[in-house]
């Protein structure tokens, strides 16, 4: 078919409720669709300007450049001093619902230290005591 054989056709295509019209001519068409000599629909310029590269290439090894880190914001939060207690267990030994205590020095709120020292095992330990064991 050449090109003084085609003639200007007008087609309407509809698809999912949107009416499409289109004109098609021997050069193209009148839709905003360019064509080149082949009857190949080219494609839109593309902006002008330098793209934020996607890809980068250090010392031959590919990966992408990542994003930009963005400082945390600093909480300081004062630490909460739990009350402590400290005893002392001649054996290891686990208690349900109460807890488990390992042979030396453990360090237990003061409701689970009241329970443990029922026990023969157990003891409080004095400051001296601790001082002592944890100063190397």
């Amino acid at each position: 078919m050449s090109d003084e054989t085609l003639n200007e056709t007008t087609t309407d295509i509809v698809v999912d409720d949107v009416q499409v019209s289109l004109e098609v001519t021997a050069s193209g068409t009148k839709a905003g669709i360019e064509t080149n000599e082949a009857g190949v629909i080219a494609s839109p310029n593309k902006k002008k300007g330098k793209p934020a590269p996607s890809v980068m290439v250090v010392n031959g090894a590919i990966g992408s450049p990542g994003a930009q880190r963005q400082d945390k914001p600093k909480i300081v939060a004062e630490p909460k001093k739990k009350e402590t207690v400290a005893i002392y267990s001649t054996r290891n030994v686990m208690w349900e619902g109460v807890g488990e205590v390992k042979r030396g020095y453990n360090f237990l709120t003061p409701e689970q230290a009241q329970m443990w020292l029922k026990r023969i095992h157990t003891r409080l330990a004095t400051p001296e005591e601790i001082k002592e064991a944890f100063d190397n």
